[in-house]
Order: structure tokens, then sequence, then C-alpha cells
């Protein structure tokens, strides 16, 4: 009887209700197979449903599905699937498949050879096992002819997959919904050509339509359109309001997004109003705030930066991908804007090589956060970005010296999925709070620094945050003190004099490399003044001169350090790092 049922539920109306009770998935195309892991969350008993549709007239045996702390096959934990059996394993470090002493994949359900059921706890307290959060991870699926196998060598297709597990409050699978007074508009690329090189910036900047102009709107959802067969080198996008400008500027432009090549006025184009990043679904606003689009006085052009990561350096591949804005003339109740946090664009915060785990930390100090509005700001969505060698990212909100909590956390950070994650509740952010966004990065297989910029070899720490109401800060971030930096440098480089022409790049090249310095140079980071980007939406320094933000003194934690009621990792052994 439950057989039937159950397959009665899953092929009536299109699995409809089968969806509803396993909401979240996983899907890919592997050949002859469409792969699809479906699954829910058990909140109170802990544990997570896991239904995986794998028919029998599909030409494999048996199925992997893996998960991997930060992307790398070795040390994989996963749960290996055939047509009647159910195992708990791991990839040792020469990709051997090993069985689990304690199995943690359990409840196995065949029903007609149709869908295959099981459970995992979320964190199970086996050193060989991944402990599920509500970051995002990195599934590891493989396929297999038979069950005669023991390396994953031997798998016949192998892909990684991204997702958030424990995910709080949206499901990706819900459809957006939207009343009959909404229009969409699309801004971006129109058959350009990407560059060869492996890292390029391309900007198009676009006059935006009188009829958006004529009066004020606001966006509620934005998402990314890409190119089909470019979604491997569009890796993110962004959509910048050209402040000041209007109908009689001639601002039109597809070109490098250097400043010195883009036209003398687009230098005004620094507002963020949308960003996409690769694997980013759709971004719905919540029903009580929208973002201002339109109306007297809002800038007549708008641009979109598209970083391309050609790392095949394909020649002439044609694009037009870009964002598309859906957008209302029903106002909601507040104005809603972004906010970017973490580190400044340069190459004052660079990583040492051969560091397993380098922390890197960003501020947005109380003497910038006081201009927020009187009641303060309310986030209610988060983006974590960093490029190769980032693999954990976070943001801690403090007040009054005391960290009160965290904005976002992703412990299993991959930059080929950067999710824009909408938070369960609100976080109120007040006048004054500060808050630290930190990176911590594997350099393990560098020769040489990894510095800040803006190329994907290059790294970034950052955090968009979405928030209402909409402040007048644009840009709350740091970097060290450039002059404690020149001393570093002074001190630990016998042949550098003061006053020297060399640029911040060509001194950490000078930098001897050993664990001495790279002890000094964490210190440096850690306990040094800030230079502070507090900027407005017109990318200039708010409330006071450049000379004053250029060196403030690094927030600093009271009534004993930082403090988290988290369990021991020596009491629960996982395999995250």
């Amino acid at each position: 009887m439950f057989t039937f049922l159950f397959l009665f539920l899953i092929k009536s109306n299109n699995s409809s209700k089968f969806k509803k009770q396993y909401p979240l998935s996983i899907q890919t195309n592997f050949e002859n197979y469409n792969f699809t892991l479906r699954w829910n969350v058990d909140w109170k008993e802990q544990k997570i449903n896991f239904a995986l549709s794998f028919p029998h007239s599909t030409p494999y045996e048996t199925v992997m599905i893996g998960f991997s702390d930060h992307g790398e096959y070795e040390k994989v934990d996963y749960c290996m699937l055939s047509r009647y059996s159910l195992y708990d394993g791991f990839i040792d470090n020469n990709l051997n498949l090993v069985p689990d002493i304690q199995q943690d994949c359990d409840n196995f359900t065949n029903i007609n050879n149709e869908i295959y059921f099981f459970e995992r706890k979320f964190v199970t307290c086996d050193p060989r096992d991944y402990a599920m959060d509500t970051g995002q991870s990195q599934f590891l699926i493989a396929l297999f002819h038979s069950d005669g196998f023991f390396n994953l060598n031997d798998a016949i297709d192998k892909k990684f997959l991204y997702a958030i597990i424990l995910d709080e409050n949206n499901y990706e699978n819900e459809k957006t919904k939207h009343s009959d007074d909404v229009s969409v508009v699309f801004y971006g690329a129109d058959n350009t050509i990407i560059s060869n090189d492996t890292t390029s910036y391309k900007c198009f900047i676009k006059r935006i339509d009188d009829e958006i102009l004529s009066k004020k709107h606001h966006i509620i959802e934005f998402r990314g359109f890409v190119t089909k067969g470019n979604e491997h080198i569009v890796h993110h996008m962004e959509v910048f309001l050209c402040i000041g400008s209007t109908i009689k500027d001639n601002m039109e432009y597809e070109g490098s997004c250097h400043p010195k090549k883009r036209p003398k006025k687009s230098s005004s184009c620094s507002k963020v109003i949308g960003a996409w990043a690769f694997g980013a679904t759709p971004f719905q606003y919540p029903d009580e705030a929208g973002s201002s689009f339109g109306g007297e006085g809002y800038p007549a052009y708008l641009m979109v930066e598209i970083h391309y990561n050609n790392e095949k350096n394909e020649s002439g591949v044609s694009d037009s991908s870009g964002i598309l804005i859906t957008y209302t003339d029903k106002l909601r109740k507040f104005d809603a804007g972004i906010m970017e946090l973490g580190l400044i664009y340069s190459d004052a915060n660079s990583i040492p090589p051969k560091q397993k785990s380098f922390p890197l930390t960003g501020y947005c100090v109380p003497e910038c956060s006081q201009y927020l509005p009187t009641h303060g700001i309310y986030v209610f969505a988060t983006q974590l970005h960093a490029h190769l060698t980032g693999k954990k990212l976070f943001t801690s909100h403090f007040r009054n010296g005391v960290k009160i909590g965290e904005i976002n956390r992703a412990n299993h950070y991959s930059p080929h999925w950067q999710v824009i994650k909408k938070l369960k509740k609100p976080i109120h952010v007040r006048k004054g709070d500060y808050l630290s966004t930190t990176c911590v990065y594997d350099t393990s297989d560098k020769e040489n620094f990894v510095y800040g910029g803006y190329g994907i070899e290059d790294e970034m720490c950052v955090n968009y945050i979405h928030y209402y109401p909409e402040s007048v800060i644009e840009v709350c971030k740091s970097a060290i003190n450039n002059d404690t930096l020149e001393d570093f440098f002074i001190e630990h480089i016998p042949t550098l004099e003061k006053n020297n022409d060399l640029t911040i790049n060509q001194k950490y090249q000078k930098l001897p490399i050993n664990e001495e310095i790279n002890e000094n140079l964490q210190e440096l980071y850690a306990v040094s003044n800030l230079n502070i980007h507090c900027l407005g939406h017109d990318g200039k320094y708010i409330g006071n001169d450049k000379s004053f933000w250029e060196n403030v003194k690094k927030p600093r934690t009271k009534k004993g350090g930082i403090f988290a009621k988290t369990i021991s990792d020596y009491e629960c052994l996982t395999i995250n790092t």
C-alpha cells in the first residue's frame, strides 16, 4: 500500500506534491541520466531526508552522493547508493573508496526501483563525516556501472554541484509570483566579443528608458541572464547607477571598465543597484521594500559591469549576458539599498604563499556606521564574495565592542557558486555598530604572494548586504593603514629606502618568504590602524575629508573578547576545516 501511494504521489500532478514534501534539490544532466536529488530538513530531529530519482532504466548501477569540505576529491564524505544497498564511506588521499567504521547513511528505502530514500544526521561526530550547516555546500556526484569498484577513478562520470543543504527560509524551486502591474527590462551586453584574456571586465553604459524615468518605481526582483554556452566564462555582473547623469548627457558606451579608458563622466557610475554571480538564483525583495528606480532627479544612465573568466582563452566568443530587472510603480513601504563591506580593492592586504588558512578582515567601523539612519537599518540578504583561494567567509556583528551575532557565514565557500542568501529574519544594525568581514585563504599551492585586486588570480573579501531603509553609505570597507605597511616593508627589506617609488605589489615581491615574516604580517594586519573607505553613492568620502579616514583605529572587542556558544572541535569531530 505504501509503495502504491508513494508512486501515485510522485507521478501525479507532475510530482507537485512530492516536490512540496521534498522542496530542496540539485539537478544536472549526465549522459543518459537526468540526475535529481531532492531533500527536506527535519529541524526537530536534526536530520535530512533525501530522495533520489534513480529509474531502473538508467544505465548505471551505483550513485555516489558526496559532501566535500572545499571542493577537493580527497576526504570527501559520501553515501554510496546501489539498487539494493547503501553505505557510508570516505575518499582517501589516493582516491580509494573506504567504508566508514560508523555507518551514518540510514533508513534506506527502495520504492519500485524508481525512487530511493535515505537519511543523514546534521552532525555525526565521526571524524570522517561532513557536518551540515546553513552555508553553501559542495556535492560530489559520481556514477558507476556496478558495485565492484574501489577507486574514484572507476567512476563513469562525476561532477561537483552546489546548494544550501540546511536552507532556513526559502526554497529555490518555488516559482516567482508577481502581480500584473510589473514590467521587466534588460541591461547588458549585445553580441559583444569576449576578450581571450583569462580575466577581463567589460562595461556597458545604457540610457534608462523614458517610461521608467517619468516617475518613481521600485525594483522588486533582479536575475542574471547568461548567454547559453557562456556559463563557464561569465563570472559575475554588477549594475551601477551613474549619479548626476541627465538625459542631456551622451554617455552610451561599450568597452573596457578601466577608468582611464571609459568616458570621463562615467566616474559617477558608482552606486550598486544589482549584482549577480555564477550560481545565483533570481533575487526577490521582501514585500516591505524595493529599490528606487526612476522619478524626478533619478540618474538617466546606468552601467553594467561584466567580469569574464576565460580560463581556456577562447577567441571570438559572442556574448549577450546581462541583468533582467523586474519593477513596479506600486511603491512599497521602504527604499532598499546595497552596501559593500569587507576589504578595499587593493594589494595593501595580500596573502603569503604556502598558507593553509590565512585570515584577512575588513571593517565597517563605528565612525562610518554613525551615518546610518536614526533607527538603523535592517539587513535582509547578503552575498559573500572572494576569488580562487577563499575558503571560509563570514561577517560578524558587534555592538559596544561585543559580538552579538553574524550576518552570514560560508564555511565551504566556492567561487563557482556565489549565492545571494536571504536571511530568515532581518538583522537590525544600529548607528555605531561595527561589522567585520573575515576571509580565510588557502595558498598552499602558491609560490608567491596572492595580491588583493580585481583579477581572478588576485583576491577579494567582500560582503554585499541588502537592507532597508536606504542610507547615504554605499561602501564601508577597510585596508591596513598605508604608513604602517610602509614601515613594515622598510623594516623587513634591507635594501628598501624611505620615499621609494616602488608599488605595494613590488614591495611584497621583495619580502623574504619565511614563517617569521608570515607571522609578523598576520599580526600587523590584525592590530594596525586602518585606511577606511566610508563612501557615499557618489563615490566620495562621507562626513570627513580623506585624511581623517586614512588612519582610523581598529575596533576592539570588550569583555574578554569574542565568545561563541559552539561545541568544541575536539568534542565532536568532523572533516570540516
